[in-house]
């Protein structure tokens, strides 16, 4: 079955650009910022609600920081790689 660009990784709603049907490479990028995106996500609203258990992969504020940075250039290289190969 080809599920290229639907339902790739078994995510509800991820539709990858077109072009990452040339450049599989950089799919594992992609899947990358997704799962950095739900550990900081949950990282974030645990340091927010501070009587709930703590899980969060991160717990200090300048470990969330450099994570949403290292996000933050995952995403830039994307957005760039996208827009050279369109």
């Amino acid at each position: 079955m080809h599920l290229f660009p639907n339902s790739l990784c078994d995510v509800d709603g991820l539709i990858l650009h077109p072009i990452f049907e040339e450049y599989c490479e950089v799919i594992p990028k992609i899947v990358n910022i997704l799962n950095m995106y739900r550990i900081l996500k949950a990282s974030r609203n645990d340091t927010a609600h501070a009587r709930e258990e703590k899980r969060a992969v991160f717990k200090r504020s300048t470990d969330i920081q450099e994570q949403i940075e290292l996000c933050l250039k995952e995403i830039r290289y994307v957005r760039n790689f996208i827009a050279q190969h369109h």
